[in-house]
């Protein structure tokens, strides 16, 4: 068996040097947060799925702060559980809530920035990546129609992947930890 190389005439990318260490990726999340400045809400969503995924107990956490930085809402809920519930059920979920969240806040002309780090889900509701099949896509259709409707108000949201490390407090929550 051949060893798997690059080809020749192909230089193997390096990655830069925060990319390499679990420490080191999360110490470079820390020092260059994502930018929300002109936002009028920013908002953090994510899903758990535990002890086992799948099959485990769903559970999910939001935060939505305002343009100042206080939060105006924040959810710490278990969804459900047992065969065929996932992390995924749970990241749709979360972010269901979070764009319901918005709606009740939010008012016409408003620009909120939407937070998680599940890359599936982020992709999913912009639309790059098909929702296929399995026991979330009842929760990502709630999920798009509850974006589409917020959209449809004169609110300007843009959903955005973050890497862990950035989500913790949505992740606490979603882990029913209190801040």
């Amino acid at each position: 068996m051949k060893p798997n190389l690059p080809r020749k005439g192909h230089k193997k990318k390096r990655k830069p040097d925060w990319l390499g260490k679990k420490k080191d990726r999360r110490r470079h999340a820390i020092e260059h947060p994502p930018d929300t400045t002109g936002y009028d809400w920013v908002g953090y969503f994510d899903g758990s799925c535990t002890p086992t995924n799948p099959g485990g107990t769903c559970s999910i956490g939001i935060l939505l702060l305002d343009k100042y930085g206080e939060v105006v809402a924040e959810l710490s809920k278990e969804i459900g559980g047992g065969i065929g519930w996932s992390n995924n059920v749970s990241e749709h979920s979360a972010a269901y809530h979070l764009f319901d969240a918005i709606a009740k806040y939010a008012k016409p002309g408003d620009k909120a920035l939407v937070m998680g780090d599940s890359n599936m889900t982020v992709q999913q509701l912009n639309g790059a990546w098909k929702a296929k099949g399995g026991m979330y896509l009842p929760f990502f259709r709630q999920a798009k129609e509850a974006l589409r409707l917020v959209r449809s108000s004169g609110v300007e949201i843009e959903v955005r992947w973050i890497p862990r490390e950035l989500n913790s407090l949505a992740d606490e929550l979603s882990k029913g930890i209190s801040r």
